[in-house]
């Protein structure tokens, strides 16, 4: 929450739970959320303690066990001690993922490292498009491992989505698949219609709908036609067995789906950019546009991690930020305010 420009967090109650008494906080992830005061960033727990003291230029959240932070215009890495497992030796990074994580060195390459700072594949690509010709690969999408493999882009072709394994291998993908495996699984589409493939780029699912969110915990939001005007949203599973539909009447034209974990998903209105949240106990939220400022909505859903079971406060549903008349506020899926900036 944000209190006259002071940042703390409340439960899904609107209880504060932390006082707003930070310049700025991330979320909390592994147990641990980073927090600035004074130009200098630290770590607390749950409770509000400061768990890392306030050190650093810059911080990131905890990923495998480690965050990245900045100290000196250079980056290194902290375990959830506070102590430097990988030192300041790096000009910029990226979290870990899968137990790798993606580092600038002072050469401007860009290189996979292990949790100890060894190299594991190198000169993975080059901070700028413009140098790439003597680079097989350059960035083109967030590269974190999800199910073995990140995604790259060739250099001299646009005809695949190129991913690389842990051992710097390429795997080509056909240019429809999107850039980022999840449960194994990555959709592509085909005849206009979306489907899913694996990794050894098998057809688990063929293409038959519309549109397709990753697959979270083995289940899919999937959306398909019906008639000329009508949508049917589908909750699928790897199998492509419906484990819950519902049709989307009067909703508009779907733009997009996305997965937000724990049986609920959030689709954009093509027409006028609303969002509807829709969970599997038939619960139905629309966000306006006006709502969000023109923003990206924004939830907390679990806020990643954050474990308050020893004080009986668990963060198991999801919270909305809306803006109404100017106002700041969280709500629940049912539309109720359970905290306000005022």
């Amino acid at each position: 929450i944000n209190h006259e420009n002071h940042f703390g967090f409340i439960n899904t109650e609107g209880d504060i739970i932390i006082k707003p008494e930070f310049d700025c906080v991330l979320d909390f992830s592994e147990g641990l959320a980073a927090v600035l005061v004074n130009n200098k960033w630290g770590y607390i727990d749950s409770t509000g303690g400061t768990i890392i003291g306030n050190t650093f230029d810059s911080a990131c959240s905890f990923s495998n066990g480690l965050a990245l932070v900045f100290r000196d215009s250079y980056a290194g890495f902290i375990n959830r001690e506070g102590n430097i497992v990988i030192p300041f030796i790096f000009i910029d990074g990226m979290a870990f993922s899968e137990d790798l994580a993606c580092v600038q060195t002072k050469d401007k390459l860009w290189n996979y490292i292990d949790k100890t700072g060894r190299i594991i594949i190198p000169n993975v690509y080059v901070e700028t498009v413009f140098d790439y010709g003597k680079y097989d690969l350059f960035y083109y999408s967030i590269p974190f491992f999800k199910s073995g493999l990140a995604a790259l882009q060739s250099s001299n072709t646009k005809s695949n989505n190129i991913f690389i394994d842990y051992n710097g291998k390429k795997h080509n993908f056909p240019s429809s698949s999107g850039f980022e495996f999840s449960d194994g699984l990555i959709f592509f589409s085909e005849n206009n219609c979306v489907g899913f493939l694996d990794i050894n780029k098998s057809v688990v699912i063929t293409p038959k709908y519309l549109m397709a969110s990753h697959f979270l915990n083995g289940k899919s939001w999937v959306i398909k036609s019906v008639g000329d005007t009508d949508y049917q949203l589908l909750y699928i599973d790897k199998s492509d067995s419906i484990l819950f539909s519902f049709l989307l009447n009067d909703f508009g034209i779907p733009s997009s789906i996305i997965n937000i974990g724990n049986n609920k998903c959030l689709i954009l209105n093509k027409e006028n950019d609303d969002f509807t949240y829709i969970n599997t106990e038939g619960d139905v939220l629309i966000i306006p546009y006006e709502k969000r400022k023109g923003r990206m909505i924004s939830l907390r859903s679990n806020c990643q991690n954050f474990d308050q079971s020893r004080r009986g406060v668990k963060f198991d549903n999801t919270l909305f930020i809306i803006f109404d008349n100017g106002i700041m506020k969280y709500i629940d899926i049912k539309g109720n305010t359970v905290w306000n900036e005022n």
